[in-house]
């Protein structure tokens, strides 16, 4: 499930794993609703089968596209933020 905040500012992609046999997901987000030079910020958060939900990644970046790779195994939720503001979510 993926969306956007009606500003263009947060994109927010859920990633859902109930029972696959996979050990990590590969997700390639393109064309963000800003231009290629604005910088943002990108935060995984992992929800793991044991009820425990960690920031497992943030990196900032700039650019048009982004692919993010990270471990994933099944039962997990991982939420994925994309901020055109990295200040303001505290990524530097």
């Amino acid at each position: 499930m993926a969306g956007k905040d009606a500003h263009g500012r947060h994109v927010r992609i859920l990633i859902s794993d109930f029972q696959s046999g996979h050990d990590r997901f590969r997700l390639r987000v393109t064309n963000p609703p800003w231009d290629g030079q604005t910088p943002f910020a990108v935060k995984l958060s992992l929800l793991d089968g044991k009820g425990r939900l960690d920031v497992v990644d943030q990196q900032q970046t700039q650019g048009r596209e982004i692919t993010i790779e990270n471990p994933f195994q099944s039962p997990s939720v991982c939420l994925v933020e994309i901020d055109r503001s990295f200040e303001e979510n505290g990524v530097r």
